[in-house]
């Protein structure tokens, strides 16, 4: 994704991992926070539960009326992120709350980092749950903003106190609030809270609608605390109406295996509370089949990777409620109200279509325009002149739109270009779509999320001239500057070496990359068909070095493709193996 990072001094750096030790971090305080609510209002106890009750009826129905069918388009809800700070490291940049949501996205759509890691018996799980997360463009009297409100206030060390909200909280009805402070919880290390939409669908709870998080576990990953970088996808399924995989409850109790978190795909467990990676490729097994450690619900902080289909229906189905007024969230009235649109790409920026203009034509503009064959000659102008070689497109750049279920393709104008000719397909397969442009765009329709496709596209500079093909592939939901060898790749001017290719026994990756300093790199290898064989992951070194070798004696002998990446880098290169 499109992260965007924040160098910050050694010294900020050092103090803020500090004070994190010095709270003992935890996770999630929700169901503390929601069970408060219950106890400081027994009178509304029965309202709670009935909400409930209603709410399981209405996600019932829409998981019977969408059965079969697939998420055209994504929803989009606007946010607005309030800095509540004194003046200290928990007042954080916007850059950081930039890559925060963004992370966010990713978590939404399938894309995190850490999916080469999710176990086998779980991929067919994991959901791009067809969410997106957008900071709002208007405030609530209309005037034109960041979305990341700065407030100075005492409040910052005790983020459960409620005053805080009710001194800063915008319209729960028009955005997701989102508080950053510097203790979630008074004198505690939790990380963040929110809470359930039944639990605050009163009027009179609804102040307390939102997501509390810590500055040590939001945003860029070089300064979060370790383990807590995806809080946020957590308290937003929290906010979503999803429980913890365990249910309702403590964790690690044996009565939870006989629990529900009210979704058909989640494997029942007792969770699983861990800060250590090497845990996540582990065949844990609480109950009676393996967890899904790798569940942004579950604690197995470091393994955070998935949401799967049945939480991403009942995420959906909330949205489609009346309950904590998350329909008007998403509904186009309010997205044009505060964001001025009602189509997202995945940077935030509004999605237009291009209209289609009439060309002017002038046989003495200088300009190849209309059916000229060259500049101001042929086609319809007079001027005769001498058709050059009908060069192919050399570079082929896909932007992903509407969260990767459409993609904008675009090359390098082509002289003498009458039109340009673009086949696509999934990898694989064999069946072709055509697609034809008088200009140097098309846009894409129809794709499927983390699926590959080849393109081929070649310039037809008359009825009887053409260019060869310049073939490529890329991954539907990754940008991506493609040339014949590679799916997709940021250019970046570091070095990586990926050798030897062909090979046999052993492949090996090195390099420096200095903007990825102690950033970690995941690896994954993919077959032909786009499938992961192999992933291992990696951090760089301060001096900006990493390296990774993988065994493929076992490899069957052929073409594969090796992606690395992080936040913000992505790279893929072609080997053979012999």
């Amino acid at each position: 994704m499109f992260a965007l990072m924040m160098m910050l001094p050694f010294v900020s750096n050092f103090a803020q991992k500090q004070e994190v030790q010095q709270q003992a971090p935890s996770p999630c305080g929700s169901s503390h926070e929601n069970e408060k609510i219950y106890q400081n209002h027994p009178d509304f106890q029965p309202i709670f539960d009935q909400d409930k009750r209603e709410l399981e009826k209405e996600i019932s129905k829409f998981k019977q009326s969408n059965i079969g069918t697939t998420r055209s388009a994504s929803k989009v809800i606007p946010v607005v992120v309030h800095m509540v700070h004194d003046n200290g490291p928990e007042k954080l940049s916007e850059e950081i709350v930039l890559s925060a949501i963004q992370d966010l996205n990713a978590c939404f759509s399938g894309t995190n980092p850490n999916i080469p890691m999710v176990r086998s018996q779980h991929t067919d799980k994991i959901s791009d749950v067809g969410i997106c997360f957008v900071l709002a463009k208007f405030d609530p009297q209309n005037n034109p903003t960041n979305g990341i409100i700065y407030t100075q206030s005492a409040y910052t060390t005790a983020g459960d106190n409620v005053t805080m909200k009710e001194e800063t909280q915008w319209p729960r009805d028009k955005y997701m609030n989102i508080w950053v402070v510097r203790n979630a919880q008074e004198n505690s290390g939790i990380s963040a809270f929110s809470y359930k939409p039944t639990i605050v669908n009163q009027p009179s709870f609804s102040v307390y609608d939102g997501v509390v998080i810590s500055y040590w576990a939001f945003g860029d990953h070089s300064l979060t605390s370790p383990g807590f970088e995806y809080i946020l996808a957590h308290e937003t399924g929290h906010f979503l109406n999803l429980e913890h995989t365990w249910g309702d409850g403590s964790i690690n109790r044996n009565t939870n295996c006989s629990k529900d978190d009210f979704v058909d795909d989640t494997p029942n467990c007792k969770g699983t509370l861990s800060y250590e990676a090497s845990i996540c490729g582990t065949n844990v097994m609480t109950c009676n089949e393996a967890d899904n450690l790798a569940n942004f619900m579950d604690y197995s902080l470091p393994c955070y990777a998935m949401f799967t289909n049945g939480q991403a229906t009942r995420m959906n189905a909330v949205l489609n409620s009346a309950y904590s007024e998350r329909y008007k969230l998403v509904s186009n009235s309010n997205l044009e109200a505060t964001l001025g649109g009602t189509e997202f790409d995945i940077e935030g920026n509004p999605v237009t279509e291009p209209e289609e203009e009439e060309e002017t034509i002038s046989c003495t503009d200088g300009i190849k325009n209309g059916d000229e064959i060259a500049i101001d000659c042929g086609g319809s102008c007079p001027n005769e002149c001498e058709l050059a070689v009908c060069e192919k497109p050399e570079l082929v750049s896909v932007t992903p739109l509407s969260n990767g279920r459409r993609a904008k393709v675009e090359w390098p104008i082509v002289e003498g270009a009458q039109e340009y000719r673009l086949l696509y397909r999934v990898s694989g397969t064999k069946r072709w779509k055509l697609k034809r442009s008088s200009i140097n765009k098309i846009y894409l329709k129809g794709l499927k999320k983390n699926i590959m496709y080849d393109l081929a596209i070649r310039t037809q500079c008359s009825d009887d001239q053409n260019s060869g093909f310049h073939r490529s592939t890329f991954t539907a939901g990754y940008p991506s500057e493609t040339s014949a060898s590679r799916m997709f790749v940021t250019v970046l001017d570091q070095e990586v070496n990926v050798f030897p290719n062909p090979c046999n026994e052993y492949l090996k990756i090195s390099g420096k990359l200095t903007d990825q300093i102690n950033k970690r790199l995941t690896y994954v290898v993919y077959d032909l068909m786009g499938n992961p064989i192999a992933n291992d992951l990696g951090y760089v070194e301060e001096d900006g070095t990493f390296i990774k070798q993988f065994d493929v004696q076992h490899w069957i002998p052929g073409q594969y493709f090796v992606r690395i990446y992080s936040n913000d880098y992505n790279e893929v290169f072609k080997i053979l193996k012999n």
